[in-house]
């Protein structure tokens, strides 16, 4: 396989390195002197102008930094300078290093999604434990009520409509031990602790 310099648009043919115009005049001398062993001559041609044709000659200004830098890259690599830049801009070089920026991208983004999914999972864990905390304050909230309700004598609504099914309403008076004022009891519960309204005085009706 002949090996073809791209810098110098030529191709090595018999150790020496020739060009486009170079085959061609060998072509043309051997057909004028009656040689039409031309074959190695015409692939070649036709194989660097087929090469030839896939680049394309441009001028750039680099910076000098990134200019050294991929010299000794280049050097590093047993490639010409020129063959590094083709490579590098052409993506051939450069394979390992555009990889390991995705990677780090990955990182970062699996990073980012752990801190959200830690984020999310604690403020759900604060919203339970808001609606946990409001739970047990409710609780305690109907148990304080029921316990002054049960200190007044006063039963649940449900408790007062079944005794009211159950057993006619009596109304019954008593006098209070303390202050001797009337006391109106239409409860037909039995015992009951009755309190004065006036005094707040306790007492119990057995009957």
């Amino acid at each position: 396989m002949s090996k073809i310099n791209i810098e110098d648009e030529t191709i090595n043919i018999g150790d020496v390195w020739k060009s486009n115009e170079m085959l061609k005049e060998d072509i043309k001398g051997k057909i004028e002197i009656g040689n039409f062993d031309i074959t190695d001559e015409a692939v070649a041609l036709k194989k660097l102008t087929s090469t030839m044709h896939q680049y394309t000659k441009i001028e750039l200004k680099l910076p000098n930094d990134f200019i050294a830098a991929s010299r000794e890259k280049a050097e590093g690599n047993d490639i010409s300078f020129e063959e590094y830049l083709r490579n590098r801009l052409s993506g051939g070089i450069s394979e390992g290093e555009q990889e390991e920026e995705p990677a780090e991208e990955g990182v970062e983004e699996e990073e980012e999604e752990e801190e959200e999914a830690e984020e999310q999972e604690e403020e759900e864990q604060e919203q339970e434990e808001k609606k946990e905390e409001a739970e047990e304050a409710e609780e305690e909230e109907e148990e304080e009520e029921a316990q002054e309700d049960e200190e007044n004598g006063v039963r649940p609504d449900w408790d007062n409509e079944e005794e009211e099914t159950a057993v006619p309403q009596q109304i019954v008076k008593v006098r209070c031990h303390n202050c001797k004022r009337p006391i109106t009891i239409t409860s037909s519960e039995r015992p009951i602790t009755v309190t004065c309204p006036n005094c707040s005085a306790k007492g119990r009706l057995e009957q």
